[in-house]
């Protein structure tokens, strides 16, 4: 049986997790506010273990085989609609 692959998930101060497979984290990025990446947890390559960490568990999945880490928002993007054109008659 393979033995799961280490997931090294980090916590900052602008509601992002970093989830990445390098233990000490050097290959996320820098943070815009200057505040440092924290480890948080460990946990599994799998979408199921993933989930809990990030609201796109496949999305962090794929970008942890391709690059080696994953940017994770902890809300929802919001999206605001634009003013109507048209007046009101």
């Amino acid at each position: 049986m393979n033995n799961p692959i280490n997931v090294y998930v980090f916590v900052s101060g602008s509601r992002v997790n970093g989830l990445t497979l390098d233990r000490s984290g050097r290959n996320l990025p820098e943070l815009e506010n200057n505040s440092a990446w924290v480890p948080a947890f460990v946990t599994t390559l799998t979408v199921a273990d993933l989930q809990r960490h990030t609201l796109d568990a496949q999305g962090a999945l794929r970008d942890l085989q391709t690059r080696g880490f994953h940017i994770a928002p902890l809300t929802a993007q919001m999206v605001q609609f634009p003013q109507p054109h048209r007046q009101a008659s």
